[in-house]
């Protein structure tokens, strides 16, 4: 059972705590205004005995704050403003929302306790969802200072308590376009009238956001939709059906540069699979937890029960690209192979637009191949808690395999679930989530990376060495 323990510090920061229960701590420091701060240092007090002199320093936090103006010099309300910072997404470091604001009456808007970092801001203009019929001019979005494209945006640096009051950003105008189009729906019965809408598509992820403007058309009997009041940029444009209590949804990508007339938008028929999940050689496997993993990219995928036999059936499913897998498997077992009626689809995956695969056949073996390790301080040689481990498939065509763990308050890691091959294993004290998805991170540490090649049943014993904070921004 996990137990803490909190005491108060006073005004010159000393602090004291007694009759400590036998165990391992983790010395953590919360103060407002200031960042969250954990002592490296793992204290085990199995024994009684004292420590002394324990120094932790706190970093203060910042603040950013601003103004947003019409093209008129007026402050603007109710404007959404959009905090970003690069992180790592499906393998790319792309600029995504972290927190989001709006303005006041006065056109301001602030965010306080910010980590040191760089930072970018984002305004768009949302007031009036959806825009009336007459307007013909409409706000641009832009990032800071003044542009609609974020490859012009000027990263903000945050140092250790500093207090940035950036200049106003000024909101320009553009005309605004009409797109005229239809929907086709491809599912049989579906006899609701379709639900058109336009979102517009900053050059950021910004599903971190509080909301998100977006324009609404109505369809006539032909299916034919018109929507107005569009300013220029990329749009994807959306239409939802329903069918029995379920909705169904297809969307296609344009950008808008001006009146646009013959866009199509296309509902498509979803699919169903259908399969099962075995062992190799009728080993005893438990199947209670285990998954179907659909996964479309590095970082979505979706994951299903199996029923009590081990079969699935899998409905609704958008016709796309994926891989089939068997997750969250007992220890020692591992995804061996997938097969579409008779096509190894193991390592290809399935492409759903074609057609459906009359039975998916998913071998798991209990012959994993399995790493078990230490990760050692790069100073101190001792065990390292808390450090990120990564291993990573060296053919970049098995980058779905990537997985990572964080090492025990002794240093130590397991990996127990091992599909056997060649693989590339990395230690850090700190990094970005989903950064070891990225080769282009990976590179400049591959000289202090451990590699592994492991067969089918086999184990491995490693010890890395974490690579420290200030390596990571050579």
């Amino acid at each position: 059972m996990r137990r803490s323990l909190i005491t108060t510090s006073d005004s010159a920061g000393n602090f004291s705590m007694a009759n400590i229960p036998p165990g391992k701590y983790r010395l953590r420091v919360i103060r407002k205004g200031f960042l969250t701060a954990d002592h490296p240092t793992i204290f085990d007090f199995s024994t009684p005995q004292q420590r002394k002199d324990i120094d932790i320093r706190l970093t203060p936090h910042g603040v950013i704050a601003g103004r947003i103006l019409d093209a008129e010099g007026e402050p603007l309300d109710h404007v959404q403003l959009q905090l970003l910072q690069l992180r790592y997404r499906n393998g790319r470091k792309i600029p995504a929302t972290i927190r989001s604001a709006y303005s006041n009456d006065l056109g301001e808007f602030r965010w306080p306790d910010l980590a040191p970092g760089k930072y970018y801001v984002f305004a768009s203009h949302i007031e009036g969802i959806p825009l009336p019929i007459s307007n013909t001019v409409d706000y641009v979005p832009i990032y800071y200072p003044n542009s609609p494209d974020f490859n012009a945006a000027l990263p903000i640096e945050i140092t250790p308590g500093a207090q940035l009051r950036l200049a106003d950003m000024a909101f320009p105008r553009s005309l605004t376009a009409t797109v005229k189009g239809r929907v086709v729906v491809e599912i049989p019965g579906a006899r609701s009238k379709p639900i058109v809408r336009f979102y517009r598509q900053p050059g950021h992820d910004n599903s971190g956001a509080i909301s998100s403007r977006f324009q609404s058309a109505t369809l006539n009997p032909a299916g034919e939709f018109v929507i107005r009041n569009l300013t220029p940029g990329p749009y994807i444009a959306s239409a939802e059906v329903e069918k029995g209590g379920l909705s169904f949804a297809g969307s296609t990508n344009v950008t808008i540069t001006g009146n646009f007339d013959d866009l199509i938008i296309t509902v498509p028929n979803p699919v169903t699979i259908t399969g099962r999940v075995r062992s190799e050689g009728n080993a005893p496997a438990d199947l209670t937890n285990i998954r179907v993993q659909l996964q479309r990219n590095l970082a979505d995928s979706d994951a299903y029960p199996l029923k009590p036999s081990g079969t699935f059936q899998l409905d609704h499913l958008t016709p796309a690209r994926y891989i089939i897998r068997a997750s969250n498997l007992p220890e020692g077992f591992y995804t061996k192979r997938v097969l579409a009626e008779s096509t190894d689809i193991t390592t290809t995956g399935i492409d759903l637009k074609a057609s459906a695969p009359s039975a998916i056949d998913i071998l798991i073996s209990p012959k994993a191949a399995k790493i078990y390790g230490v990760v050692l301080h790069p100073d101190s040689r001792q065990p390292t808690p808390g450090a990120t481990i990564a291993i990573v498939p060296k053919d970049k065509q098995l980058r779905h395999l990537t997985e990572h763990t964080i090492a025990d308050p002794e240093g130590r890691f397991r990996f127990p679930n091992l599909t056997p091959g060649d693989y590339q294993l990395y230690a850090w004290k700190e990094v970005e989530p989903g950064a070891w998805f990225d080769p282009e991170f990976l590179a400049p540490f591959e000289e202090k990376a451990i590699s592994v090649t492991i067969a089918e049943g086999a184990q491995s014993t490693q010890q890395l060495t974490a690579i420290a904070p200030a390596a990571q921004t050579k």
